[in-house]
């Protein structure tokens, strides 16, 4: 288990008092296992007095709270955005309040654009997937070719759709945009439009 202790001492005058605290600490947060996963993190300390304080004692846990099964192997980058854009020469960066506004978007950003990549992903390959079961249905193996179209419209959205989902609320993130639902919308459905045109082809091209 990982220790911070952290101190902080600020010089005050006489005519000076303290009466709230507001402070970010901002972390790299890695896990090593089969796979890889990377992601900034951030700790938000924000206390008040009804009269003046000389000291703030707080105790607490980093915990990462998992919503969803990790991948098996490789590198899982979706949220190594940085909670503070540094190169911003923006005031409106800087602000508390946007800063956390900012930071519960960009965990939430991303499963948009994926949510609705795996709609839509589900939309085309279920019709495909019923039709191919009802014309083949007789054959003694074709009729399971419904199962893997049926499989290609879950599991492509679930391996690369989340990876590209982030990747472009990672975009949105580094570039101090907020993402609108009907951005998500397009961005999400037009995920799959390129899936099913590149397949689309790509049978054609085997005709």
């Amino acid at each position: 288990m990982d220790m911070l202790y952290f101190k902080l001492e600020l010089p005050l005058q006489s005519t000076e008092h303290v009466l709230g605290v507001q402070l970010i600490l901002t972390f790299s947060y890695q896990l090593h296992k089969m796979s890889t996963f990377v992601m900034q993190s951030m700790a938000f300390l924000q206390s008040s007095f009804a009269i003046p304080g000389s000291q703030l004692y707080v105790n607490g846990d980093l915990r990462l709270q998992q919503k969803q099964p990790l991948s098996y192997d490789g590198l899982d980058a979706r949220y190594n955005v940085s909670v503070i854009n540094g190169t911003s020469p923006f005031a409106y960066d800087y602000d508390l309040t946007h800063i956390v506004a900012a930071y519960q978007e960009r965990n939430k950003m991303w499963y948009g654009v994926f949510l609705w990549a795996l709609v839509s992903s589900l939309f085309f390959h279920v019709p495909a997937g019923l039709l191919a079961l009802f014309t083949l249905r007789h054959h003694k193996y074709g009729r399971f070719m419904s199962v893997s179209i049926l499989l290609m419209g879950i599991v492509g959205p679930i391996t690369a759709g989340i990876l590209t989902s982030a990747a472009i609320a990672g975009v949105y993130r580094a570039a101090g945009k907020e993402m609108i639902p009907f951005e998500a919308l397009t961005l999400g459905t037009g995920q799959t439009f390129c899936v099913v045109v590149v397949s689309f082809l790509r049978i054609l091209a085997t005709l």
